[in-house]
């Protein structure tokens, strides 16, 4: 079975042909910005050629794709985008109403949607969360454009992009929404009307993926002598957790240039301390996202290397390997770091520092040293909030701490002192675990 998996990451595009199980070739390309109003044609672009060059003439092939989450595409009824497309990183929610200076559109969400239906959903409200995004949208963006509006996560805009038919949104991106109700499987018929009242537009959602629909969930399409099938695309976290191999018992840390903790549970169990979401096989993933990671490291990464390239040229990985080698041999006593340079899990505060820094405290391997141990201590941190589970392994994802053993190896230490993790029983460093995610879901649909 010739399967090609394709992640459509906030930062690159990387699709890998998996034969037999076996990634045979990877391609990578960097996505458009999303500034770039032309993003969504131009990934188009980029996913065809990718898919041609993975596959032969003449040749079927099964293709599943992963998306970063918490975004959305508004298209008309031909399937072309209306407006750009809208990233969690656009923050609507914080806008003032359009009617209502007092207020900003998360209150107004909170106004005409009760309590119980948000927590449904399994998402607390946030600034970038499609629910709240499309009210500001449709007050703003959309204010002189008229006729139907069909809502599309970002996967399922490029699965009916590539195939000209209308796609089944899967349960993992549907959530991601804030507009899914993760108990019964559905969208929130609530919330959907309370947008459609305010708005008075009329939004399309596109139908729930299910086992029910399994047989209709493959969309065929002819592409230069080769014949695609399309599964639903999977949301970029569980995709990655089911490639990693995740079972109720571990932990998860996906650190990359964002991080989320997770873990599996049977049943929903909500709380306001993490986010639930849909898994497969019926179970669901107990996370907590925005914690600090690559992104705030590159903060401080960024000073060192304005420094270093000011007098030489030097790799990224020759001033990674300094700073961990002076971090490894540090001996001074740790200094305070806040590493909350954007909206996060751990603290309120969207501003970071550097504090109780002693006259002779303040070294590079010192400052990174005392990084690692906050970061950490964050891990710990959460992990309490997710209520101390039981852990039987620890599936580590993600560059920052799998390729840094040093980090890995605080951690490990700092989890293991935990009354629930003492008896860590293995440690697994996961690789492709996107790809190999997609390949399973994929093999599911179509076997």
């Amino acid at each position: 079975m010739n399967i090609i998996a394709i992640d459509c990451g906030a930062s690159y595009i990387k699709a890998s042909r998996i034969n037999d199980g076996i990634i045979v070739k990877t391609l990578r390309n960097e996505t458009p910005s999303d500034s770039d109003e032309k993003k969504l044609q131009k990934t188009v672009e980029i996913l065809k050629e990718m898919m041609l060059e993975l596959s032969c003439s003449g040749e079927k092939i099964y293709l599943g794709l992963s998306n970063e989450m918490h975004g959305f595409v508004f298209t008309d009824a031909n399937g072309e985008p209306v407006i750009p497309y809208i990233s969690w990183q656009k923050e609507f929610g914080n806008r003032v109403v359009k009617t209502n200076n007092k207020k900003n559109y998360i209150s107004l969400l909170k106004s005409i949607v009760s309590e119980a239906d948000i927590e449904t959903t399994g998402m607390p409200l946030r600034a970038g969360l499609p629910s709240v995004n499309i009210l500001s949208v449709c007050d703003y963006e959309l204010e002189n454009i008229e006729g139907d509006l069909f809502f599309y996560s970002l996967g399922d805009y490029y699965v009916k992009a590539l195939s000209g038919k209308a796609p089944y949104s899967h349960p993992t991106n549907a959530a991601a929404t804030g507009i899914y109700d993760v108990r019964k499987r559905r969208w929130n018929k609530n919330i959907i009307n309370a947008i459609l009242d305010y708005t008075g537009r009329n939004i399309i959602f596109p139908d729930i993926a299910n086992d029910s629909h399994k047989s209709k969930l493959c969309l065929e399409v002819e592409i230069d002598n080769r014949t695609f099938f399309i599964a639903p695309s999977l949301g970029d976290q569980q995709a990655a957790l089911l490639g990693s191999g995740i079972e109720v018992g571990d932990l998860s840390l996906n650190f990359g240039t964002g991080a989320q903790i997770s873990c599996l549970t049977d049943a929903p169990i909500f709380s306001k301390n993490y986010q639930i979401r849909p898994f497969f096989g019926d179970r669901y993933v107990m996370t907590v996202p925005f914690i600090p990671s690559g992104r705030a490291l590159n903060v401080f990464f960024g000073f060192v290397k304005g420094i270093v390239n000011g007098f030489s040229s030097v790799s990224d990985k020759d001033i990674w390997d300094y700073i961990n080698t002076e971090a490894i041999n540090n001996s001074l006593d740790l200094i305070d770091v806040d590493l909350s340079f954007f909206e996060n899990a751990i603290t309120d505060t969207t501003m970071g520092s550097i504090s109780s820094i002693g006259e002779s405290q303040f070294s590079l391997g010192n400052l990174f040293d005392s990084i690692y141990a906050k970061m950490s201590e964050n891990i710990v941190y959460i992990y309490k909030k997710l209520g101390s589970p039981d852990i039987v392994r620890l599936i580590i994802t993600g560059g920052v701490i799998n390729r840094n053993k040093y980090l890995r190896d605080k951690v490990i230490c700092d989890l293991t002192k935990q009354k629930n993790a003492t008896d860590i029983q293995d440690v697994i460093c996961a690789e492709n675990e996107t790809a190999v995610g997609i390949f399973r879901y994929v093999k599911y649909i179509f076997t």
